[in-house]
């Protein structure tokens, strides 16, 4: 094991929304309960998507995502024949489990992809296999897995076949970076600028503060590392 010095700086993320002031007094669901849901929502797709596609620009606050992160010697590229989705072969996931160092093979261990990729590879892979009963047909089964490990879905990852881009991750997250979140999410109402009031339009504000640090974990062009 290895040791670096690392800092964590939150980044001020931000979501600005208005309402007709009818809608919130009229409204027959809490409001505020509903828009605080969408703006924790805001927050944690941004959040995904700094951590898998961050190119270190000011886009992504500074941070360099799993994208351009991942070493070399850690992604598998799928044989000409099989450059779709639709066209994954078995060989080519166990080609991907099998990079994974032993270290990295934690509780933690999971997949991460699109919704487009568990159900266009994955789960098509699976269903070729034979084995499934009626019943897990029918009903799916409790949590989403595949060649015993868990997808962990976010749709920030490819979900759309194109050329030259990672479908999906394996490994364990959580020896590949850190995250901090600073203040954790707050939401504000204002009523009183002077454009808004005069059209009874209320503001809502939501703020977050976050930072994601890689660790020395990710591999290079010769060694895989604990996610790829």
């Amino acid at each position: 094991m290895g040791w670096d010095v690392v800092t964590l700086s939150a980044r001020k993320m931000g979501v600005l929304t208005k309402t007709s002031s009818e809608l919130s007094e009229d409204s027959v669901i809490n409001l505020g309960d509903t828009l605080a849901r969408e703006i924790a929502y805001a927050f944690a797709n941004k959040e995904d998507d700094c951590g898998f596609n961050g190119d270190g620009t000011s886009t992504y606050g500074g941070i360099t995502g799993l994208k351009n992160a991942v070493g070399a010697a850690g992604i598998v590229t799928a044989a000409t024949n099989s450059d779709t989705v639709a066209e994954i072969v078995a060989s080519e996931v166990a080609a991907t489990m099998g990079k994974l160092p032993r270290y990295a093979w934690t509780p933690n261990v999971g997949w991460y992809c699109s919704q487009f990729v568990w159900a266009n590879m994955m789960q098509r892979l699976a269903i070729a296999a034979g084995g499934a009963t009626v019943s897990e047909v029918v009903n799916g089964v409790p949590q989403n897995k595949f060649y015993g490990y868990p997808v962990r879905i976010t749709q920030v990852t490819p979900t759309t076949d194109a050329a030259s881009q990672i479908i999906a991750y394996f490994g364990d997250l959580s020896l590949a970076a850190q995250f901090g979140s600073r203040r954790g999410v707050s939401i504000a109402m204002a009523t009183q600028h002077d454009t808004d009031f005069a059209k009874d339009l209320i503001s809502w504000r939501g703020r977050d503060g976050f930072e994601r640090v890689e660790a020395t974990g990710l591999g290079s062009g010769s060694e895989s590392g604990s996610v790829f």
